[in-house]
């Protein structure tokens, strides 16, 4: 199904909590759907580069199947303060070993995507 992507609050997906945007219900509609367990918005607590200072990290979705897995729904990259914070993100996740998969709205709108983040989900897996 192909629905807008606007910023908004306070999605209900199919079933579970209340998500920050459409594009995360959507998200969590199709990681359930998958049959794929996953915490919403978990502290994350991660070192950054030396092990006495630490960062948290609020990540979308936390899969632990293999090793630890995050899902990052990246619905406002055009806005550069979005983008910084992101980046700055995806760096502390790789510093600490966690895979990321992004999703950006456009690839909602194509009709393989869930299958595309089931491969993505597979490949952190390997």
């Amino acid at each position: 199904m192909t629905r807008p992507y606007a910023p908004a609050t306070d999605y209900k997906p199919d079933w579970g909590p209340l998500y920050r945007s459409r594009g995360e219900a959507d998200v969590a509609d199709a990681l359930s759907r998958l049959g794929i367990n996953y915490v919403y918005e978990p502290r994350l607590e991660l070192s950054v580069f030396d092990p006495s200072h630490v960062e948290y990290a609020r990540p979308d979705f936390l899969l632990s199947i293999k090793r630890p897995v995050v899902i990052e729904y990246a619905g406002m990259l055009d806005q550069p303060d979005y983008h910084a914070r992101h980046q700055a993100k995806a760096d502390l996740y790789a510093a600490n070993g966690i895979d990321l998969i992004e999703i950006k709205p456009d690839d909602l709108l194509d009709p393989d995507w869930e299958r595309s983040l089931l491969e993505q989900i597979i490949q952190s897996c390997m």
